[in-house]
């Protein structure tokens, strides 16, 4: 087993935290730029969901969230967003898609 040193163990700390506060700090243009930011997030979530809800979406959950959670919420950074993504409760974005379902104007579709 390599032990690896204090100085090694710092630098590594220190680089990590600097990038998170870079990220941090990031403003966003656009909804669709942070959105698109939070590709990897949205990824993790949906691979772990993939066998029983494979008809649910980034974009789904991200809606949900927005209107849900991060609507009322002040000084929100990426890492809670992230955190929200990966732990929310997919069987209440379920419903949150299912409602918007019944709600939807379905149109007959003629060819």
């Amino acid at each position: 087993m390599k032990i690896v040193s204090y100085d090694y163990f710092f630098f590594c700390f220190s680089l990590i935290y600097s990038i998170i506060k870079v990220v941090m700090k990031m403003e966003y243009q656009t909804e669709e730029e942070l959105f698109n930011s939070l590709k990897g997030a949205f990824n993790v979530k949906l691979r772990l969901i993939k066998d029983n809800y494979d008809y649910i979406k980034s974009v789904d959950i991200w809606n949900y969230l927005k209107i849900s959670k991060w609507r009322k919420a002040k000084n929100l950074g990426i890492a809670e967003m992230t955190n929200d993504i990966i732990n929310v409760d997919i069987e209440k974005v379920d419903l949150f898609l299912k409602g918007r379902i019944k709600s939807e104007d379905r149109q007959l579709e003629v060819e």
